[in-house]
């Protein structure tokens, strides 16, 4: 989607106000975004969240059957 605005990754994550590296980390799936990023990549973009990211839920060990 960043190609077909005319940018490179790396354009693209200083027009957003963002490291290369972080934005690479992001893109890739390496990294989930911080609020504060996710909202810099939307706008870059001109999507809402729901368009660009998935939420998924952390499965949480319940400590009491550790036990």
């Amino acid at each position: 989607m960043i190609l077909k605005m005319g940018f490179s990754k790396r354009a693209f994550a200083r027009q957003c106000g963002l490291t290369e590296s972080t934005f690479n980390r992001v893109s890739n799936g390496k990294q989930s975004p911080r609020a504060n990023t996710a909202k810099k990549i939307c706008d870059g973009l001109e999507l809402s969240f729901d368009d660009i990211f998935i939420i998924k839920e952390k499965k949480l060990k319940d400590k009491r059957s550790e036990k």
